[in-house]
């Protein structure tokens, strides 16, 4: 049994498997680093994210865009 972690809209989650589970397109079977903030997307295989004042920085980006200030 091994964890495989995937992106679903927007968000990260994570599911024990068997062995021989076959990875899909938005699935990984490393582990995103502790500490990592949304937008999360795919680089390289793995899932990874954004530091925390770039994550503040885009949430009043897209505040602003929508009109769904904070």
């Amino acid at each position: 049994m091994k964890a495989v972690y995937r992106l679903i809209s927007g968000s990260i989650q994570s599911e024990i498997v068997d062995d021989n589970y076959q990875i899909q397109p938005n699935e990984t079977f490393i582990k995103p680093a502790d500490g990592i903030y949304q937008p999360f997307s795919f680089s390289e295989g793995m899932i990874v994210g954004v530091s925390e004042s770039e994550s503040v920085s885009y949430t009043h980006l897209r505040a602003h865009e929508t009109g769904a200030y904070l």
